[in-house]
């Protein structure tokens, strides 16, 4: 299985070699972080069985697939994550 990000018309976009992802977790959300060349990336994928409208770390939006609940962001600094600086907004019917 692959994984492509990619910017296509000032948009990041990503690619799946296949569409199972096998994330597990006993909260709202499960995620892993790398670091490759200097550059930090974070990827995972929203558990909630509710609809997601939006997730975002620090107040930052992240780039989330509300088809596949997938998310990612990548950038220089190292990522922080705890519980309470993840926001993850509910879509209200």
């Amino acid at each position: 299985m692959f994984v492509s990000i990619k910017k296509e018309e000032d948009e990041y976009v990503w690619e799946s070699s296949d569409s199972d992802w096998d994330f597990a977790g006993d909260g709202d959300f499960s995620y892993e972080l790398l670091a490759i060349d200097g550059v930090h990336v974070l990827f995972g994928k929203v558990l909630s069985e509710h609809e997601i409208k939006s997730i975002s770390l620090d107040g930052q939006p992240l780039h989330y697939d509300p088809d596949s609940n997938f998310f990612f962001a990548f950038r220089e600094e190292p990522f922080v994550i705890e519980e309470e600086n993840v926001d993850i907004t509910v879509a209200m019917e």
